[in-house]
């Protein structure tokens, strides 16, 4: 969440954020862009709860949906992640995207059809692949493969 809030109260930073892995705490920053946790809960040092929200989504714009990225990080996941991971953070990202829970002409809707095809092509790769590792409970771990 730190991250977040740092971005989003310098989004000069951004581009510099976009070049590093991933912070830890994505799957935070899905559950509160999603509703599915409460921003108030997690509010630290007093950031009022939909300050918390709009970091969490301008987080995942701008750093999970930046020009260029892969089905990986379009999904908020390092390559190589666990399945049930991936399907995780699709069903948070799905919640708050789709196009049911919004007005009519919301913008974050247009972030469905790349969430989708990331989805999409992670799911068909893990459906070719050997799984080459578990992780956890015996889940298998995605790996791409060359084109």
């Amino acid at each position: 969440m730190e991250v977040a809030l740092a971005l989003y109260r310098r989004p000069t930073l951004v581009p510099l954020a976009r070049a590093q892995a991933l912070p830890a705490g994505v799957e935070e920053l899905l559950a509160i862009a999603s509703g599915a946790a409460r921003a108030s809960a997690t509010a630290a040092d007093g950031v009022p709860p939909d300050q918390l929200r709009d970091a969490a989504k301008f987080f995942i714009q701008q750093i999970l949906f930046a020009p260029g990225g892969d089905a990986w990080r379009t999904l908020g996941v390092e390559a190589g992640a666990a399945f049930a991971r991936v399907r995780s953070n699709y069903l948070a990202l799905m919640r708050w995207l789709h196009p049911d829970r919004h007005q009519p002409g919301a913008w974050d809707a247009v972030y469905v059809a790349r969430v989708n095809a990331a989805w999409n092509q992670l799911r068909q790769q893990a459906r070719r692949s050997t799984p080459e590792a578990s992780v956890g409970a015996g889940e298998p771990v995605l790996a791409l493969r060359e084109m």
